[in-house]
């Protein structure tokens, strides 16, 4: 009895580690898209999409798509439970296999073939350029030939490798389109600065281009050390030597000895640039041009001639400067502590012209004028710029030319051609300020005065050496003829048109005086601020 319950107790221990083993450890796990109706397929011609109807939510969940035994794509759990197929030809048949991923292994949860659409859209491509299109653009299936070999190509594929391509796009119907491109992202080679021969202001410059076959032409750039890059030369490939070399003449201004850096860059047909370092290059590592080092070793400029000051007059108001100009001028400027100005010629000149600058003068830039005092010493420079024909018909700056006048105001009165006469009945009030406010003394109806300024409101005249303001509407105003003539003899200055009136002084022989007006045998003269006649056979 005790042997047949140990074989129950016995039987009963095994067929619970069976149930226990059935149901506990080999229970069935949930698979979540087994089911076909929960997996949704789109298709076109070149794209297949698998969308799950029901997202799981299980953590560590993921699934993996593949086509023809390759991955395509994974979803992992926390994503969106999708994955499109996109680079497929049309009307063909593809093998889809999706596993199932888990902590507890992966399982094959759907296998099936299926096909794109059929695509009978009339074939087309759209390239954004035949040289270096960035992407390819086209509608249909692809082929992109290369050396006579084929691959399968996609819209939107990037073609990086250099060469000569065909692509042919074909649809279903057998229509077909196709078009060449070229691909070229390689700069071409380095060009050479070979030799530089100086001349003041301008080196003869040797460059040489690379071989490549197809450059394109050559960019030459000033910069470095001492200039700011800018352009200095455009060379086609046209205008090379057949061994390659290139020289002209190039104008540096400025330039002491020492280091200098030329930046050349040399293009291809299809835009690519030759992008070495630099020696010295101080502009930043971004423009990483091309560079040629040399030394400066002589400074001796090449000037345009000087302009040459033929006289420094003083005028009304100012004094004046008559410039000699040369032949082939084509800017100047004047420099002074009494303001600025610059002259321009419409056409250049083909001879030696003349220039007057009057002071006080406008400035240009300002168009303001800067006024002079009574007294002032005016310190001024004048440097042209023109066009020379050593070594070539080039422009080029002449050397300053510096100079001074010491202006005062009253000294007109000794070569002025104008004089006034007091008009009015009981005479005209004298000052010695402009404001007329500090009275002098009256002078009376026919008096005469050397006019040295006039202003709107006033007159600054002059009596010999007396100096004097008076009321311009008291007086009347005469410009004399102003013509410059010289003694023959010493000769009395007169105060009326008779010999016998009374002498003012003497003239000495080979004076000049100024003629301000001329009467039958006699001129009205100014001699150094003196106001009186003389007899004209004594003038030359």
């Amino acid at each position: 009895m005790l042997s047949l319950n140990n074989k129950l107790r016995t039987t009963f221990l095994i067929l619970v580690c069976f149930l226990v083993g059935l149901f506990g450890l080999y229970l069935p796990k949930e698979v979540y898209a087994t089911a076909t109706d929960n997996i949704e397929i789109t298709k076109t011609e070149h794209e297949i999409s698998f969308n799950w109807l029901e997202k799981p939510n299980q953590e560590g969940l993921s699934y993996e798509l593949q086509r023809d035994n390759e991955v395509i794509g994974t979803i992992d759990y926390g994503m969106s439970f999708r994955l499109d197929d996109r680079r497929l030809v049309s009307n063909t048949t593809y093998n889809y296999k999706i596993y199932e991923i888990t902590a507890d292994g992966r399982s094959l949860i759907y296998n099936t073939d299926i096909s794109t659409e059929k695509d009978t859209t009339p074939p087309s491509i759209t390239l954004e350029s035949t040289v270096n299109p960035s992407v390819l653009n086209f509608n249909g299936n692809g082929l992109l030939y290369k050396d006579g070999v084929a691959k399968q190509v996609f819209t939107n594929d990037l073609i990086n490798e250099d060469g000569l391509y065909t692509l042919v796009v074909r649809n279903d119907n057998g229509e077909e389109v196709s078009k060449n491109f070229i691909i070229d992202y390689t700069p071409p080679g380095h060009a050479e600065l070979i030799k530089v021969n100086e001349k003041g202001d301008y080196a003869y410059l040797t460059v040489k281009r690379p071989s490549d076959p197809d450059f394109e032409k050559m960019e030459i750039y000033s910069g470095g050390i001492k200039t700011i890059p800018n352009l200095l030369k455009v060379i086609t490939k046209d205008e090379f030597n057949p061994d390659g070399t290139y020289t002209y003449l190039q104008n540096f201004y400025n330039l002491t000895k020492g280091p200098e850096t030329l930046n050349i860059m040399s293009y291809d047909t299809y835009g690519n640039r030759d992008f070495s370092s630099t020696p010295n290059w101080q502009g930043g590592p971004d423009l990483n041009l091309p560079g040629a080092f040399f030394e400066i070793k002589q400074s001796s400029p090449i000037f345009f001639t000087s302009p040459k000051i033929k006289s420094v007059q003083q005028v009304e108001g100012g004094f004046s400067i008559t410039l000699e100009i040369p032949a082939g001028t084509s800017w100047g400027y004047l420099r002074s502590n009494k303001g600025y100005t610059d002259f321009t010629f419409n056409k250049i000149p083909t001879k030696t012209t003349t220039q007057v600058v009057k002071f006080p003068i406008k400035n240009p830039e300002t168009n303001t004028i800067t006024p002079i005092g009574e007294k002032e010493i005016v310190k001024y420079e004048i440097a042209l710029s023109g066009f020379v024909n050593d070594p070539v018909y080039t422009q080029v700056k002449s050397n300053t030319v510096y100079g001074s006048f010491n202006y005062i105001e009253n000294n007109y009165r000794l070569i002025s051609p104008k004089f006034l006469d007091v008009t009015k009945t009981n005479g005209a009030a004298l000052y010695s300020d402009k404001y007329l406010k500090k009275y002098e003394k009256r002078a009376p109806k026919n008096m005469r005065f050397i006019v040295i300024r006039e202003d709107k409101t006033y007159v600054k005249i002059a009596n010999g050496a007396n100096v004097y303001y008076v009321k311009k509407s008291e007086v009347k105003i005469t410009n004399g003829i102003n013509q410059k003539k010289t003694t023959t003899a010493a000769i009395p200055l007169k105060l009326t048109k008779s010999t016998s009136s009374r002498s003012i002084k003497v003239i000495s022989k080979n004076k000049q005086v100024i003629v301000l007006q001329k009467f039958t045998g006699w001129n009205y003269v100014n001699v150094d601020g003196n106001l009186g006649y003389v007899v004209s056979k004594y003038l030359k």
